[in-house]
């Protein structure tokens, strides 16, 4: 009799064994299946607000592109300040877009330049249009060289620095954290964060006057485009023959289809006595070839940004130079 309560009892124990391991197993099966759920949704909603966000790049570009053949054919503008903010309800969301134009401010890009070896070198007409924007704004020209040469360093192709204030690899190597200079183009504003000097709160202020075009040539400034409140990038552009006052009064006096050319832009009363080189002539611009779109989408709690940097070239041919995507 014991001996077969004795194998009962391990039947028994067996039979347990096996329901705790079946049990475990489905358990483990369950919560597989609901994180491959969850993927599958993060991802599926992800690559919805992808879409949506280049859904809304594609009628920008056509916009851009109408403006452009509008542009051609009646020489009428449709001034910055009367594109308005692209705001759209989608289910689960809301769908945000912003168009901004890059010729309104300073590319950082340009205080370098190419030499006859292809090498990226110190642009001193760059250097000095940032200097004269620096000024403008209030900086001091020991801290206009503060944040000057160390963004020359970060961008030029050799290891030497440009001035006692820059910065290369010896400086940036012996940091808590080493990194070493980009020796390349800024991709991002963001990335000044990265070069010495450039503290978040520098960047900040810097932000509405300055933007990264793909080109280290001088890109020109929209004059029919610079907002009203930033004279400070007319007075810039004028070489600092101008008074903020001064720019302040061409811009209030900016006829409502823009400038039609150079020459309607110097008849200005403000300008009429000025001797102006050619090289602030060249970088003179009644329209634009470079803007940023940036779309902010919302899709049932998924939140993604989109920053589309877009070039249109005097036929009105539309193309989207790069897009950099993060999570808000």
């Amino acid at each position: 009799m014991k001996k077969s309560y004795t194998k009962k009892g391990s039947a028994l124990i067996i039979v347990l064994l096996v329901v705790a391991i079946l049990t475990a197993v489905g358990v483990s099966s369950t919560d597989r299946l609901q994180a491959d759920i969850s993927r599958s949704t993060d991802f599926s909603l992800r690559m919805q607000s992808h879409w949506y966000a280049l859904g809304l790049e594609s009628r920008v570009s056509d916009f851009i592109r109408e403006r452009q053949k509008i542009r051609n054919f009646s020489n009428l503008l449709i001034p910055d300040q009367d594109i308005p903010s692209i705001l759209v309800t989608i289910e689960g969301g809301n769908l945000e877009g912003k168009l901004f134009d890059l010729q309104t401010c300073f590319n950082l890009n340009s205080v370098v330049r190419l030499d006859s070896q292809d090498r990226r070198v110190i642009n001193q007409i760059g250097v000095d249009q940032y200097r004269g924007l620096l000024s403008e704004l209030g900086l001091d020209e020991y801290s206009q060289d503060q944040i000057i040469y160390p963004l020359v360093d970060w961008l030029d192709s050799d290891d030497f620095v440009q001035d006692i204030n820059g910065a290369e690899d010896d400086f940036y190597t012996r940091l808590k954290s080493p990194y070493r200079t980009a020796n390349q183009l800024l991709y991002d504003i963001s990335e000044l964060k990265d070069v010495k000097n450039y503290s978040s709160e520098l960047v900040s202020w810097l932000s509405p006057y300055v933007c990264v075009i793909p080109a280290m040539s001088i890109a020109g400034i929209n004059i029919n485009a610079i907002q009203k409140d930033k004279p400070e990038i007319l007075v810039m552009l004028m070489g600092g023959q101008i008074s903020t006052r001064s720019a302040s009064n061409i811009l209030n006096d900016r006829p409502v289809a823009g400038f039609r050319d150079l020459v309607e832009f110097l008849s200005h009363p403000e300008l009429l006595d000025l001797q102006i080189p050619q090289t602030i002539k060249d970088q003179i611009l009644t329209e634009s070839n470079y803007y940023v779109l940036k779309t902010k989408v919302l899709n049932y709690g998924y939140p993604l940004e989109v920053d589309s940097l877009i070039s249109v070239n005097e036929v009105g041919h539309v193309k989207v130079l790069k897009r950099q995507e993060r999570v808000f």
